[in-house]
């Protein structure tokens, strides 16, 4: 299929960022994504460049997705956090007012903790902490069950992590979480079936020194 080209000078700002974003799915390496400026133009999305503008919300989602794909990479996950900047604006689009951007910015958060380097850094972000605990007080299902997949990844084979997440009130706000969506998932039981599963699990994983000290 032809593509008709268009001028630079008529191109529109989506599109130019459309074709930067599309740009790492046909490399064979991240190599020139990490050596490259790219990731630092993730920054204009701050408020006050954008000031709430729609046109930018558009450029928000494919940023958003692009950062999705690209921290499903170990090396992703690594430079993401070390951009200036760029890990409090994912934070900060976690308590967005759309949906699209909440889900797709927790996502982003949920892989960087795949990558146990990051733990530390993690683990001592009350900010980052702050998030957690927010969304499972007053996030969505879905929400909620992110949270305890970033949480399993943080605390696994992690007593360090366990400590702090227990002593930051974590453990109990999960707790709490479990059972609002017990009893809320008799209504939709396929839907927070697999979410109760994980929840639980890591709730198991938080107290396992406890049963053990008690025998």
């Amino acid at each position: 299929m032809v593509q008709s080209k268009q001028p630079a000078s008529q191109m529109s700002r989506p599109d130019c960022y459309r074709r930067k974003l599309d740009y790492p799915a046909h490399c064979r390496s991240l190599f020139l994504v990490f050596q490259s400026s790219l990731l630092q133009g993730f920054n204009q999305l701050h408020p006050s460049h954008t000031k709430k503008q729609k046109h930018w919300e558009g450029i928000e989602s494919l940023w958003l997705h692009f950062l999705l794909d690209f921290t499903y990479h170990p090396e992703g996950q690594l430079v993401v956090p070390k951009v200036p900047e760029m890990f409090d604006l994912i934070m900060m689009m976690t308590k967005s007012k759309r949906r699209g951007t909440k889900l797709l910015s927790l996502s982003v958060l949920r892989n960087i903790t795949f990558h146990q380097f990051n733990r530390p850094r993690l683990l001592s972000s009350g900010e980052f902490l702050q998030v957690l605990h927010q969304k499972l007080s007053e996030g969505s299902a879905e929400e909620k069950g992110m949270v305890a997949s970033m949480i399993w990844s943080l605390v696994a084979n992690n007593q360090k992590g366990k400590l702090i997440v227990k002593c930051s009130g974590l453990d109990t706000k999960l707790q709490e979480a479990v059972n609002q969506l017990t009893l809320t998932s008799k209504s939709s039981p396929s839907q927070s079936e697999e979410k109760l599963q994980i929840m639980n699990y890591v709730l198991r994983i938080l107290n396992t020194d406890e049963k053990n000290k008690k025998k």
